[in-house]
């Protein structure tokens, strides 16, 4: 990772990274850094350096990245949200579309914040590809979720979804997959590949779904 990568990072989000420091030269006083530094990370060091333990600051906010944010999703989320107490902070890239925004929920007397962030721009592909750039073995979080291997190998591929024919919420009641024809895009004038239709249908018969809200 470049330090120009994480002050983008930083500048989006409002967060310090400081403890990620510059790896320092040998003949740097051994006071000036705190603890040891032993754990490598690219052309980075891991260490809490004076200067970056004065600098570093938690942040004040759960971070909630989301793929294609920026684009229409964005919109009836953030419509969704205003039926929820509490203000919603937009940071906006236009007219039409948000970079990223804030809000503030009040629970049992204390202030929470959830910042939603636009992943693709620091994963400029979509999610197909990334999960075919990804190994079995760098998937931890996955694998922690779904130790079983028949469970983890099904949902490393991205699946597919009939977004036009899911209509209204009657549709989530459906008890079985919709049929190939259904998952026909008018948006892209396309429709579902026989192999991602079977991926569907077998990850639905795997997991014994019982309706589409499953």
């Amino acid at each position: 990772m470049k330090l120009t990568d994480i002050h983008k990072v930083e500048n989006l989000n409002n967060i310090s990274i400081n403890v990620y420091g510059l790896e320092f030269n040998r003949e740097t006083k051994r006071n000036s850094v705190v603890g040891p530094l032993s754990i490598k990370s690219g052309n980075f060091r891991r260490v809490a350096h004076e200067l970056c333990t004065k600098k570093f600051r938690a942040p004040n906010f759960v971070p909630v990245f989301l793929h294609n944010l920026s684009h229409y999703d964005s919109h009836f989320k953030v419509h969704a949200l205003n039926f929820v107490e509490g203000q919603v902070d937009l940071i906006p890239q236009n007219e039409e579309r948000y970079i990223s925004f804030t809000k503030t929920l009040y629970i049992n007397n204390q202030t929470f914040k959830l910042r939603f962030v636009e992943s693709l721009k620091f994963l400029p592909s979509s999610l197909n590809q990334l999960t075919k750039n990804h190994k079995y073995e760098q998937l931890h979080t996955l694998r922690t979720k779904f130790p079983n291997n028949e469970d983890f190998v099904r949902l490393k591929k991205e699946g597919v979804y009939p977004y036009e024919f899911m209509s209204s919420n009657e549709s989530l009641k459906l008890t079985s997959l919709p049929s190939q024809q259904h998952f026909y895009s008018t948006l892209t004038d396309s429709k579902v590949s026989d192999d991602d239709y079977h991926h569907a249908q077998d990850v639905w018969d795997h997991f014994q779904c019982l309706n589409m809200l499953d």
